[in-house]
């Protein structure tokens, strides 16, 4: 054998070697992980939907963890400063982001994609899961004399450009959402944004104008005291929250699909053995009784992933709202 031979045998068992004990470093971080606190950041102000759901969760993951997770909320452009900050943070298992669909938008937008581009969440952040995904409601005032996602699909055929549908501004998901179900039902409907989903309802109610595609919680007592009528649920199968309402895709536009999910993300680059530790017992934390029924208080229910799920869910979802923002901007 020569000593190249020699050299480069050696090399490779080398190589083997340290390979081998990476990957035993990492099972075994993941076997004693965590064995300090967690830092879990908020990218939004205390008291908003983000900040809410990942403190439920976070809790319960203190006390499988027996470790403290320790909240830090830093808000800043759309959820884009805490994620960045996480983006920036060792990728060891110890800080953790709770994103929702804004937040990862914001993402894509810094890193300039477009509709005609490609976006994979994992060259910025690992997908660990989804905590919820609460759903939007098709909630239409009563003057309007709809029942049905088959009688707004007419109504708006009779009266094409006529039809309104508030939304929270332009290019927020109750806007986007109508935009999508104009593309899918074929239909032409007037949309009227408002600063924010208050203004909006306050139209919505006294009948200014005729529907909206609007988060759950906010419209909820609406819909309880009979002064707005839903006729259906966004996401793509019910509701246990809503379970008497039909999905837009049941009722007549199928392949429909729209909610305002909210995940759990890590640094680029942390050792698949702990994300998957982490996801085992953020399921297990989300799947527990006492975090189902805060959830539900929160008009929203788990929807716990594996890893590889969530990040495809990402992808897809992140691209859909490109597109259409894009289109929506340019009419």
């Amino acid at each position: 054998m020569t000593s190249f031979t020699r050299l480069m045998g050696g090399t490779a068992v080398l190589a083997a070697l340290i390979v081998g004990g990476a990957a035993g470093a990492a099972a075994q971080s993941a076997d004693n992980y965590p064995n300090q606190p967690v830092r879990m950041i908020i990218p939004y102000t205390p008291g908003g939907g983000t900040d809410i759901l990942g403190r439920i969760l976070g809790q319960k993951l203190s006390e499988i963890w027996k470790q403290p997770v320790v909240v830090e909320n830093r808000p800043g452009a759309s959820g884009l400063v805490g994620a960045k900050l996480a983006m920036q943070s060792e990728a060891n298992g110890y800080t953790l982001v709770v994103g929702s669909t804004g937040t990862i938008l914001s993402v894509a937008d810094d890193a300039g994609v477009k509709s005609s581009s490609k976006f994979d969440i994992q060259d910025k952040l690992t997908p660990i899961t989804m905590i919820a995904a609460p759903p939007y409601v098709v909630a239409v005032n009563p003057k309007l004399g709809v029942n049905s996602v088959k009688d707004l699909i007419a109504a708006a055929k009779k009266q094409p450009g006529k039809l309104t549908y508030a939304s929270s501004g332009v290019g927020s998901a109750s806007h986007l959402t109508g935009e999508q179900f104009e593309e899918m039902a074929g239909v032409d409907m007037l949309h009227i944004p408002y600063k924010g989903t208050g203004q909006a309802m306050a139209d919505l109610l006294s009948g200014e104008v005729s529907l909206m595609f609007g988060p759950a919680p906010t419209l909820l007592p609406h819909i309880e005291s009979g002064a707005l009528k839903v006729i259906a649920v966004t996401p793509e199968k019910r509701s246990g929250l809503f379970p008497d309402y039909p999905t837009v895709a049941e009722a007549g536009v199928p392949g429909f699909e729209s909610v305002g999910w909210f995940g759990l993300f890590a640094p680029k680059g942390t050792p698949q053995a702990i994300v998957d530790k982490i996801n085992k017992d953020a399921l297990a934390a989300l799947a527990s009784d006492d975090v189902r029924k805060q959830l539900a208080s929160q008009g929203a229910e788990p929807d716990g992933m594996k890893p590889a799920e969530f990040r495809d869910f990402v992808n897809r979802d992140t691209m859909k709202w490109i597109r259409l923002r894009e289109k929506a901007v340019k009419q």
